[in-house]
């Protein structure tokens, strides 16, 4: 993994010299945001796919609920006729993972690259940068000895908390409704099903 994160680093140090004139001390940090940025941009086409493949596996939850009735006490048999309904239908029983999966050789390196004292045999510069009044190498409890919740560091970890929290409310309410959507039926299937219906009790 060594050459991995000296590569990384180098990445980042150099995207953070860039940014340096703009961002001044907390270039390192714009730099990690940056990054990670560029990381979900260039998978984003894939997830797209893996959220369209979720609305597809949402429309086809009430058929696997009914395979599951049928065969529940065969799994051999069940496995099949899930496989057989998602060939049928073309959805991928794994589009959804995709994304992530290529996502998390990114985000582990980042993880080890603020984690470890060394990179290469050699100390690892970046601890020595900080966002705003919190050193990149602190942690929060860290921050909350230092000055407590609402100290200078404190505060910095509490504005990235509240930014986390926002941003995976919004993108929890966007996936159910998509999920929502997607599992809705259309009109002319509503239509059509209510024909069948109305034709099995006259």
């Amino acid at each position: 993994m060594s050459p991995f994160m000296s590569l990384f680093a180098s990445l980042v140090g150099q995207l953070a010299d860039l940014l340096r004139p703009l961002c001044h001390t907390s270039a390192t940090a714009a730099a990690i945001v940056l990054f990670t940025a560029l990381v979900r941009l260039a998978v984003h086409p894939l997830s797209r796919a893996a959220a369209r493949g979720q609305q597809a596996r949402a429309r086809l939850a009430p058929q696997l609920s009914e395979l599951r009735g049928r065969h529940g006490r065969d799994p051999e048999r069940l496995r099949r006729a899930v496989l057989e309904l998602h060939a049928k239908e073309k959805v991928p029983p794994l589009a959804g993972c995709l994304p992530g999966l290529l996502q998390l050789p990114a985000f582990f390196l980042m993880y080890h690259l603020f984690s470890s004292s060394r990179i290469g045999g050699e100390a690892n510069e970046l601890l020595g940068h900080r966002l705003f009044a919190a050193g990149l190498d602190e942690r929060w409890a860290d921050a909350l000895g230092a000055g407590g919740v609402f100290g200078p560091a404190g505060s910095v970890y509490v504005v990235l908390f509240g930014v986390v929290a926002v941003v995976s409310a919004f993108t929890y309410g966007r996936a159910r409704r998509q999920l929502a959507a997607g599992g809705r039926p259309s009109r002319s299937r509503r239509c059509r099903g209510w024909a069948r219906w109305r034709g099995c009790c006259r």
